[in-house]
C-alpha cells in the first residue's frame, strides 16, 4: 500500500502530466491510497483544475482509493504537536501510524520537509519522490534511463526533491 499526499499528486498529474508512472505499481501488486484531507486540499484549489480532475477520474477507476473519513480529533491532535504541517501531511502521518501499529504493508510518499521530520519522528515508513522512482527501478517498473527522465523533469518544476 502506499500513501501519496497532496504533492505527490500534484507532481505526477499536473507539474510533469505522468500519472501512469504511479498506476505501474498497480500492476506490481500496490494499492495507491490518499487521505480524505488530500483530496480536500486538492479540491480547495491547492493543485490546478486538471490535476482535480485527474485524480478523481483516476479514484473512479480505483486507480486511487481514498481512505475513509477519520475522527478529526486525532488529526488535530497531530496538528497540534506538528503546526509546521498541513492536514493532508497530518491525515497521511495518521493513517501510516494506523497501519505500522496494525502490522500493515504500507509506505508514506512524503517530500514536505516538516512532514518528513514528523515522520522520522513518529517512526512511520516513508520515502520520497526520489526514492519511489528508485524503489520502481529495482522492481522493474522503470528502466535507468526513464528514472532518470523523470528525475530531470522533477527538477524542471518547482517540486523539491
Amino acid at each position: 500500500m502506499i500513501i501519496l499526499d497532496s504533492c505527490e499528486i500534484i507532481l505526477f498529474f499536473s507539474e510533469i502530466k505522468k500519472p501512469e508512472t504511479l498506476f505501474k505499481l498497480i500492476g506490481f501488486g500496490h494499492e495507491l491510497y490518499i487521505p480524505n484531507g488530500v483530496l480536500k486540499e486538492i479540491e480547495k484549489g491547492k493543485g490546478k483544475y486538471t490535476t482535480c480532475f485527474l485524480l478523481k477520474k483516476a479514484i473512479k477507476n480505483k486507480q486511487i482509493h481514498v481512505f475513509k473519513k477519520v475522527n478529526q480529533k486525532e488529526i488535530e491532535k497531530i496538528k497540534n504537536r506538528y503546526p509546521l504541517i498541513g492536514l493532508g501531511e497530518s491525515e497521511v502521518i495518521f493513517w501510516g501510524k494506523l497501519l505500522d501499529s496494525k502490522n500493515k504493508n504500507y509506505k508514506c510518499i512524503i517530500d514536505d520537509g516538516p512532514a518528513r521530520i514528523v515522520a522520522k519522528d513518529e517512526k512511520i515508513k516513508f520515502m520520497g519522490v526520489k526514492g519511489l522512482l528508485t524503489y520502481m527501478r529495482t522492481k522493474g517498473l522503470l528502466t535507468k534511463k526513464e528514472e532518470n527522465q523523470l528525475l530531470k523533469e522533477v527538477k524542471k518544476t518547482k517540486f523539491r526533491l
